[in-house]
């Protein structure tokens, strides 16, 4: 027989999840550099949280703990994965692609070249010749 729905618990669980929720989140994002899957890892948290809520006696001690094995178990499984990669290359790509990102907007502001032609964000040159795109490296 299904148990009846006690909102008294319910209360207080949605106070004390509000009262931590940003510390929460806080700490799983530093564990996490991805922010989508840190807030995926937090749905995570909430649900045990939730499911074994009768069992804390101090809520922030045990849900930070949660949160770092539920974390934990995230990075565990994300290892697994062959596609997936280290966390220092993957900062690699990015910090390149800010890069990139910066270049691309400074040469699209910048003027043509003297003789007219423009250089991309790709490093590739290209010249306008009675209307036809001519790309070529430089």
């Amino acid at each position: 027989m299904p148990q009846p729905f006690d909102t008294a618990k319910h209360d207080r669980f949605l106070r004390l999840v509000a009262e931590h929720q940003a510390a929460l989140h806080n700490f799983t994002r530093s564990m996490l550099p991805n922010r989508g899957e840190a807030s995926e890892v937090l749905q995570d948290v909430m649900v045990v949280l939730w499911q074994k809520f009768d069992a804390a006696e101090d809520f922030k001690k045990w849900a930070f703990g949660v949160a770092r094995l539920e974390t934990l178990k995230f990075l565990q499984s994300r290892a697994r994965d062959r596609h997936v990669f280290d966390d220092e290359l993957a900062n690699r790509l990015a910090d390149d692609m800010v890069s990139l990102e910066q270049r691309h907007l400074s040469q699209r502001e910048a003027p043509a070249n003297v003789d007219g032609s423009k250089t991309n964000s790709c490093g590739l040159l290209t010249e306008n010749l009675s209307g036809v795109q001519k790309l070529g490296f430089y």
